[in-house]
């Protein structure tokens, strides 16, 4: 029996309604005729609106591998230095100084720790309302950036991140309600892939989480392309407890953050954390503080926040460290080489490495 290219959501999609239009997202095996309302040639797909009998069509070109929906995607939201021994991490001062991270999120705000002496904020897009100047109209996007990257000017240094000394690119991917699309997520991706080398884009936080659709989703599959290319890809696995690892951190090539806490001592995996058995294998690869960690806010000032998306901050910025310190090329053996730094704690019958 020849396999369906139509993934299975769709007989849900249209079983009230055949005729309405939905976004989709078409894998081709070759370059096809047909225009596209936006193409991605870094993972050779192109999205379309279409109603049924139009996707029923597509699916019976040989140059059509598959069709998913578009999926939605939604941002997952003095302790930390102590807990990641940073003074060994940053030993003969390394702190990522000639590296860059881009973080593809809800934007950035013009934080005084972004932009104080010499700014670490170097380019911005906006793959939502088309704006040219830095804005995060959410906040999530700001606080991942600066638990990564920030100067700690406005602090004195006490709220500084990670890699003070890398570079930022902020690409806003989801909107003001902390969601989005797969469309506007493989925007952001496309860009990142377009600008690797201009930009000298060393590591890509995306935390960020949606329903995984298979062995051809959409955003695992950009992910793994931008892995591929060199950039190490950091994803939060959510926050949503057990067994419910989301799109892109179920991929088994990057690198997925959980967050542990210390309770009376002892290390216990933080209850939010997204965790289990994914297609690929058990997921997360790593687990980081993630509970009351101040970061930049978008009003300028600062807040705590907890969440999966706070630790796959701080990872991004020990990737950015240790890509310095090591001069590691390669993104696999950043991320081998990131999990080879970890300590081991057990919790029933998973162990777990944490950083």
């Amino acid at each position: 029996m020849k396999k369906s290219k139509l993934h299975p959501k769709f007989r849900n999609i249209f079983a009230n309604d055949k005729d309405k239009k939905v976004d989709i997202i078409v894998k081709l095996s070759s370059r096809y005729y047909k225009k596209f309302d936006t193409f991605f040639p870094f993972v050779n797909m192109g999205t379309v609106k279409a109603n049924l009998e139009t996707i029923e069509e597509l699916s019976r070109k040989t140059e059509v591998e598959y069709i998913t929906p578009s999926t939605k995607v939604s941002s997952l939201i003095s302790e930390v230095k102590e807990s990641i021994n940073y003074e060994r991490l940053t030993k003969n001062k390394h702190f990522g100084e000639g590296k860059t991270l881009a973080v593809i999120d809800t934007g950035v705000h013009p934080h005084i720790d972004f932009c104080l002496i010499k700014s670490a904020l170097i380019d911005f897009k906006d793959c939502v309302n088309d704006r040219i100047n830095p804005y995060d109209d959410n906040g999530h996007g700001t606080m991942v950036a600066g638990v990564s990257i920030s100067r700690g000017g406005k602090s004195g240094g006490v709220f500084q991140g990670i890699a003070p000394r890398s570079k930022l690119v902020a690409v806003k991917s989801i909107g003001k309600e902390g969601v989005s699309s797969t469309i506007d997520i493989l925007k952001g991706m496309q860009y990142i892939f377009d600008n690797q080398f201009k930009l000298s884009i060393d590591v890509c936080n995306m935390s960020f989480g949606a329903e995984y659709l298979g062995l051809m989703d959409a955003i695992v599959l950009g992910a793994e392309k931008l892995m591929d290319r060199g950039v190490l890809v950091v994803a939060a696995s959510g926050n949503s407890g057990e067994d419910t690892i989301k799109s892109p951190g179920v991929s088994q090539k990057i690198l997925t953050v959980g967050s542990y806490e210390t309770r009376e001592d002892k290390k216990e995996i933080a209850s939010y954390t997204s965790r289990g058995k994914s297609v690929y294998g058990y997921k997360p690869d790593i687990l980081t503080l993630g509970t009351n960690i101040i970061s930049c806010a978008n009003d300028g000032d600062y807040k705590a926040y907890t969440g999966t998306s706070v630790s796959s901050g701080i990872i991004s910025g020990i990737a950015l460290v240790m890509k310095e310190r090591e001069k590691i090329f390669d993104s696999y053996a950043l991320k081998r080489a990131i999990i080879s730094n970890h300590k081991i704690f057990n919790e029933k019958e998973n162990k777990y490495i944490y950083f």
